[in-house]
């Protein structure tokens, strides 16, 4: 076993001294061209550029760390995070990678094979973390802005027959509501309201951009529909209240039976499965027997 471990500290060390080696000898005629041309830029007062700032550049001007950036950008907006930045999160994944990666490889070096794999396996967890938190309270948010939606249209309506304005109505419909994201996306859709008075339909298509469920998408075309038809707000609200409580009292009596037939199988399993020992059972002692 001593002698084992003495083999792999060699193969490690003789590694890594190979590697110095090609970059001493490999890499000095580069290295004298580069301070060649880094004396002549300073000489000229031009600034030299490194290879690794070229190579960072090509990264971060390129589609798909820009499509990334911009994803992350857009999940800090829906969680209302004005703290943290895409830059920070991407340069921890970065970090994490790395190091996940150089840990990786010594332990391939020096362990038995599942020590690399669950070393692996918890960088990768780390670095997907700090987005996957991000993706899970988005989607939180819009679940619970699908469940507080027809309490907030009922109040916005009972406010509207006394005679209030349309936008001082939804206001209305903010109170007794907890402190929330979801609550965030309806003060931001009372407070554009006010903003685009003369145009309120913008505030529900911006409301729609942010919350993308199927619900709220057919919420806000049937509102800015219903706007440009000259209906009165009162009337849109009152049929899509409706139509939304009408559907939850489908999902609900869809998930009751779900559940209905769930507790029916486990029953049937719990009497099944002993019947059947049951008689096995006694037809294998026979068969032993015999």
């Amino acid at each position: 076993m001593d002698s084992y471990i003495l083999i792999q500290t060699v193969s490690v060390a003789l590694f890594f001294g190979i590697l110095e080696l090609g970059y001493i000898f490999c890499g000095r005629k580069q290295r004298e061209t580069d301070a060649l041309i880094a004396s002549i830029h300073k000489q000229e007062g031009v600034r030299s550029v490194t290879r690794f700032e070229l190579f960072k550049k090509r990264i971060l001007e390129s589609g798909m760390y820009q499509n990334y950036y911009n994803w992350i950008k857009q999940l800090l907006d829906l969680c209302w995070d004005d703290k943290e930045t895409p830059e920070n999160i991407i340069r921890t994944q970065v970090i994490i990678a790395i190091t996940g990666i150089l840990l990786t490889i010594i332990t391939l070096l020096t362990c038995p094979i599942y020590i690399p794999l669950i070393v692996l396996l918890i960088f990768v967890v780390c670095a997907i973390f700090p987005v996957y938190n991000y993706k899970s309270k988005v989607d939180s948010k819009n679940k619970r802005f699908d469940k507080e939606l027809p309490n907030f249209i009922n109040k916005t309506i009972m406010v509207l027959r006394v005679g209030v304005s349309v936008e001082n109505a939804f206001g209305y419909g903010l109170q007794s509501m907890e402190e929330s994201l979801t609550r965030k996306e309806f003060e931001k859709l009372v407070a554009q309201m006010q903003v685009h008075s003369d145009d309120i339909q913008k505030a529900f298509i911006n409301l729609n951009k942010r919350v993308q469920t199927e619900e709220c998408e057919r919420f806000c075309n049937i509102i800015v529909s219903g706007i440009r038809n000259g209906n009165r707000m009162s009337d849109i609200l009152e049929s899509e209240y409706e139509r939304i409580s009408d559907n939850q009292i489908t999902n609900m009596k869809k998930a009751a039976e779900v559940r209905k037939t769930l507790v029916t199988c486990i029953n049937i399993l719990l009497i099944f499965v002993p019947a059947v020992m049951l008689l096995i059972l006694p037809m294998m002692r026979i068969g032993e027997l015999a």
